[in-house]
């Protein structure tokens, strides 16, 4: 019996697209109050995500599709109010940050393709980022 569920599962994944044996980690860690984390990771091979938020009223999202090797994590500390996204698409070796330490702070990363790197570190209040590393089929 569980080999034929084992066949079975098999089957769904390879019919589905999704990689039989696809590894994916998603962390959160929150410190303070009324903070929002949501890490969505879908179709990879290997994805790794992390939040930290510690501070009041922050805002981490990090989505993650069908990449092969994309890690990205986000850190917001001693601020309030901050907002930072990452978004991975369809890429092989993708790595993103962001660090926000500060009040009233918005940091965007976007990458689609291959080999790619973005650090943004905001450091003060009131800052504002947008990262955009994309192949030329990308449109936003």
């Amino acid at each position: 019996m569980k080999i034929n569920l084992s066949a079975l599962a098999l089957g769904l994944a390879v019919a589905l697209g999704a990689p039989a044996m696809a590894a994916t980690v998603g962390n959160v860690h929150q410190n303070g109050n009324d903070n929002d984390a949501e890490i969505t990771q879908a179709f990879n091979g290997s994805a790794t995500a992390g939040i930290e938020q510690f501070g009041n009223r922050n805002d981490a999202d990090i989505g993650q599709y069908g990449n092969n090797g994309a890690v990205a994590a986000i850190r917001q500390d001693n601020g309030n109010n901050n907002d930072a996204t990452i978004r991975q698409f369809h890429g092989v070796s993708l790595l993103a940050s962001i660090h926000q330490n500060g009040s009233d702070n918005d940091a965007l990363t976007v990458q689609s393709g291959n080999n790619k790197e973005s650090n943004v570190l905001q450091v003060g209040n009131n800052n504002t980022s947008r990262v955009y590393q994309v192949d030329s089929f990308f449109r936003r």
